[in-house]
């Protein structure tokens, strides 16, 4: 069983006001200052539903909240392939009106003695200025969002600050998520999925010649490849990722995306999220639930998500 919610285009209200920051050089409220650390990191938020009234880019520090305001819970760790969109649950026990994300850069140590383990990445312990902040149509206890992530990330491991406040403003405490950002190729076109828990999902899609690109068959003679399998046979391996690109050229036409659940590994349901960048277009995300104990499928397995299309012979990836 599955359900699916509408696709979306990621970054276009976002987008506009990141490019504005970035080409003028000034803060969104008038400070003379760089563009938002978090600015390098995430391309796209939302709120899924159509829960959101409005969103914007708020160059300032995000406040360490009130300690009586209403408390946000994420998930303590993450992962997130370069390129690519993961799903959070935002819940608290009083309701809330607005939902903040700042981000902060992790310090990498300098490297230790020879043959010692590397030093763990550092936290300040507040996220660096500039936050997204999303107004809900009506108060709620919980939502899900979608955060996209660039593809030319400035680091592979950084933390995720999620803070909600209540409809007089108070802001509770901050919540933190540590992301690992696992590398991968990108290209002209690069499809990605990630979902929630540990069960084996797998990504297919099939280039405009008919030939499908899955675990079975990871590359094509058109230039597809699959560079990222997680979770095979529920070995797992934690990465709740998979990735397909096309890195220089891809043929034009029409792509199918499709999502199976291979094996459930005995927990259910399993949230995905599925990214779609084609060098000249907006990216795209689609979400959906993956129900049962899974369909062993291989070639022509799974639902189908989304299709695309290539119509030009762009040979640049998006930004």
């Amino acid at each position: 069983m599955w359900q699916a919610q509408r696709p979306r285009i990621i970054g276009a209200v976002i987008a506009a006001a990141l490019i504005t920051v970035t080409a003028s050089g000034c803060g969104l409220l008038g400070q003379q200052d760089a563009a938002p650390v978090i600015t390098s990191y995430v391309t796209g938020i939302e709120v899924l539903g159509d829960a959101a009234e409005n969103q914007e880019l708020v160059n300032q520090p995000l406040g360490a909240g009130e300690p009586d305001g209403p408390v946000a819970q994420v998930t303590e760790t993450t992962t997130v392939v370069n390129g690519g969109s993961v799903q959070e649950t935002i819940t608290s026990e009083q309701e809330f009106t607005v939902v903040r994300l700042a981000l902060e850069e992790l310090v990498v140590p300098t490297a230790g003695p020879e043959g010692e383990p590397a030093p763990a990445p550092t936290s300040t312990g507040a996220p660096a200025r500039g936050y997204h902040e999303i107004k809900l149509r009506q108060p709620s206890t919980t939502v899900d969002v979608v955060v996209t992530v660039a593809q030319a990330l400035p680091g592979q491991t950084f933390l995720l600050y999620f803070a909600v406040a209540d409809a007089a403003g108070k802001q509770g405490p901050l919540a933190t998520q540590t992301v690992q950002a696992l590398d991968v190729g990108t290209g002209v076109v690069q499809v990605s999925v990630s979902w929630n828990v540990d069960s084996d999902v797998d990504l297919h899609v099939v280039d405009p010649n008919g030939e499908e690109i899955y675990f079975g068959h990871p590359e094509s003679a058109s230039g597809g490849s699959l560079d990222l399998d997680s979770n095979p046979d529920c070995e797992i391996d934690g990465k709740r990722n998979e990735n397909i690109t096309w890195k220089d050229t891809a043929p034009l036409g029409t792509y199918t995306v499709r999502v199976s659940l291979y094996d459930a590994c005995g927990v259910s349901p399993s949230k995905f999220v599925v990214t779609v960048r084609v060098a000249g277009q907006p990216s795209r995300t689609y979400t959906g639930t993956l129900e049962g104990e899974g369909d062993a499928g291989g070639e022509g397995a799974g639902i189908e998500v989304a299709t695309f299309e290539v119509t030009t012979t762009a040979t640049d990836a998006p930004a």
